[in-house]
């Protein structure tokens, strides 16, 4: 049931309940069939909430897979999202293609007045995040993220201990704990597979497209407040299988980090901050996989002066000057002997 219940909350919050009241279904339309979220809804049966009228996707042979899978007829399938959105007409539209076609899909579907929802991370850039969010406004439509995690029931009841029964007193520490074997591994689809693993196509890495649920879920628990920081940990790395790290980057960083705090005085909070912020103006490293998985630990707060040049023992200079005496002396007496010879 937790699969289906983003396309209910967002049938409710459409006015879907004057809809039910006169029989009418939420007209739907999929843009996109490679995130494998998306068998979520072409695999729901019952049909009190919506109608899945129109699916663009440009890729014939996975439609037509999908098509076999799910039952759907292939006249819903349009190659070109605008088309079918002409066509079809749908009320919302649900986005299941590479989180960096998300902007694509809220650029088409705005100015028609149709809502839509997305899956988790919003997207990969804040500019784009901040596009999204003005054709919203501008257009007067609903814009939803769906994070899986959201209809657990075990996070509702956890909530619940919080802010309804008081179970558990005042939240001071929340640690989520996200993962699974790796995409490859759990067995998904190559469709999916290919842009899953690309640190642009799929909104920034694994870091974040894992640890966004825990920051959603913390500030849903804190009932909104904006956090102050957001930190990410992972215990291991899988270069074999998923080789798109990024070395030059982390080298590039760490250079900036240590000049800014060695050279410039700046505390290593300071000095991280203004590396990463440098780092994110490189066309080639503006994705947050490449810099925003860096934290500070310990003393963050002091600043860390160059020691300097300690100052020589007197010893050193009486025997540097020795031995340029004697080097004098021997060549001294090196030509009187010549010119004693040639006399």
């Amino acid at each position: 049931m937790k699969k289906i219940l983003p396309l209910l909350i967002l049938a409710s919050s459409l006015g879907q309940v004057q809809a039910q009241e006169n029989h009418k279904l939420l007209r739907v339309g999929i843009a996109g069939l490679t995130h494998g979220h998306v068998g979520w809804i072409l695999g729901y049966k019952k049909n009190e909430v919506i109608e899945i009228v129109g699916i663009a996707e440009p890729n014939r042979d996975l439609a037509e897979r999908m098509s076999k899978q799910y039952g759907f007829s292939m006249d819903l399938v349009y190659s070109s999202l605008d088309d079918m959105l002409d066509k079809k007409k749908p009320e919302a539209v649900t986005a299941f293609n590479s989180i960096y076609q998300h902007l694509e899909v809220v650029k088409a579907c705005a100015p028609r007045g149709i809502h839509v929802m997305v899956e988790k991370p919003l997207t990969y850039r804040f500019d784009h995040a901040l596009q999204m969010e003005a054709l919203a406004k501008q257009y007067k439509i609903k814009l939803l993220t769906n994070y899986e995690t959201t209809w657990y029931g075990s996070n509702h009841k956890a909530y619940e201990w919080v802010h309804t029964e008081n179970a558990i007193g005042p939240i001071r520490k929340i640690v989520v704990h996200d993962g699974h074997p790796g995409p490859k591994e759990i067995g998904v689809g190559p469709d999916f597979l290919g842009w899953l693993t690309d640190p642009i196509q799929n909104g920034g890495g694994a870091m974040i497209d894992f640890g966004c649920y825990g920051a959603n879920l913390i500030t849903w628990m804190m009932k909104g407040e904006r956090p102050v920081s957001v930190t990410a940990v992972t215990q291991q790395l899988k270069p074999d299988i998923y080789p798109k790290v990024d070395d030059e980057a982390t080298a590039e960083l760490m250079k900036r980090f240590y000049t800014n705090m060695l050279q410039r005085g700046m505390t290593p909070t300071a000095a991280l901050r203004s590396a990463q912020n440098s780092i994110r103006q490189e066309p080639q490293w503006r994705a947050p996989y490449y810099w925003a998985a860096f934290t500070m630990q310990g003393e963050y707060r002091q600043v860390i002066k160059p020691t300097p040049p300690k100052a020589r023992p007197p010893y050193v200079l009486i025997f540097a000057g020795a031995v340029l005496l004697l080097l004098v002396g021997v060549v001294w007496q090196y030509r009187r002997l010549r010119r004693m010879r040639t006399a």
